[in-house]
């Protein structure tokens, strides 16, 4: 199953970098500012739009995929670590009995 499927992607990231405390007496977006008070930053929204346009697109492309290029997570083998950054690992691994190289994106 993808992250995004599982709801691991940035859009939860965001909400809750922006998303005041229950008893914050600031607007409903806004983050601390560096003498303790709270500033207003910009919504969050217009990028959330953009990220759920996208994964719509994602799965369209995916849906229109023939069957035999869709993966389960249980058919592919990790093994070690062959690379690594600040988007994922790569592995060394297997599917289908071939040996590939595996990239798996940080939730």
């Amino acid at each position: 199953m993808w992250a995004y499927e599982k709801g691991h992607d940035a859009i939860v990231t965001l909400l809750k970098h922006y998303k005041r405390p229950d008893d914050s007496p600031c607007n409903e977006y806004s983050q601390p500012g560096g003498d303790g008070s709270y500033v207003s930053v910009p919504s969050p929204l217009g990028k959330i739009k953009s990220m759920t346009k996208e994964k719509a697109e994602v799965l369209v492309l995916r849906a229109s995929l023939p069957s035999h290029f869709h993966l389960q997570l249980s058919e592919l083998e990790f093994n070690e670590i062959i690379g690594s950054g600040s988007f994922g690992r790569v592995y060394r691994g297997k599917c289908r009995n071939k040996i590939v190289a595996i990239k798996r994106y940080r939730a």
